[in-house]
């Protein structure tokens, strides 16, 4: 026969047993509970995607126990709660947590690249001067891994001024084909490179008459 029994904390569980004439068993056993729950088991680098040489501090929770981070090679402290990592490729990291009565386990992964999808790879003008002398006429987000761009210019007002999504096209400092007012413009970026990293970025940009 079996039952189920909750118990908040170490418990031991006694047990009878009888053949209900003369012959009656006892038996016991100790329940041990575990002092953590499984939704407090994280394991997490910060930050999850490096470039090649660069480290990623992995970190355990929940603090107080004993941890082991698998595999160990390029890791500082195996088996710290906080430690760093210098993974030479994308790795996804074990965690093993302990509380001497359970163990638990969760993982994380740090994905190594060659470059980074973002500055300085990535690279928008602050401001442009689209004044007819024949320099710094056109305005173009600057990348040299982006397979995919979304690149929008709204006026302090919120109107949509430019966009794309070509690389190779600029904005003349024009909007309906009549220049506009020498003042600070919003863009807002999306760009996907070469090996799938994402990029978001927004900010201003001046345009000088």
């Amino acid at each position: 026969q079996s039952i189920d029994i909750v118990v908040p904390d170490e418990t031991v569980v006694g047990v009878n047993a009888s053949d209900g004439d003369e012959c009656d068993l006892n038996g016991e056993i100790t329940v041990d509970v575990s002092g953590i729950s499984l939704d407090q088991i994280n394991a997490s680098a910060d930050p999850t995607n490096i470039i090649t040489g660069e480290s990623t501090t992995l970190t355990a929770n929940p603090p107080g126990f004993d941890y082991v981070w698998f595999p160990s090679t390029g890791v500082n402290d195996p088996d710290a709660q906080i430690t760093t990592a210098s993974p030479e490729e994308t790795t996804t990291y074990y965690l093993t947590v302990a509380d001497g009565e359970c163990i638990y386990n969760d993982s994380v992964t740090v994905r190594v690249f060659d470059f980074t999808c973002g500055p300085p790879s990535i690279y928008v003008p602050n401001a442009f001067t689209p004044n007819a002398d024949s320099q710094n006429e056109l305005l173009y987000v600057r990348g040299n891994f982006i397979t995919d761009l979304y690149f929008v210019i709204y006026d302090r007002w919120g109107e949509k001024v430019f966009e794309t999504t070509e690389l190779s096209k600029g904005w003349d400092g024009r909007y309906k084909g009549r220049p506009v007012d020498p003042a600070v413009y919003v863009y807002y970026l999306e760009a996907v490179c070469e090996d799938g990293q994402e990029f978001f970025d927004k900010g201003n940009i001046t345009v000088i008459r």
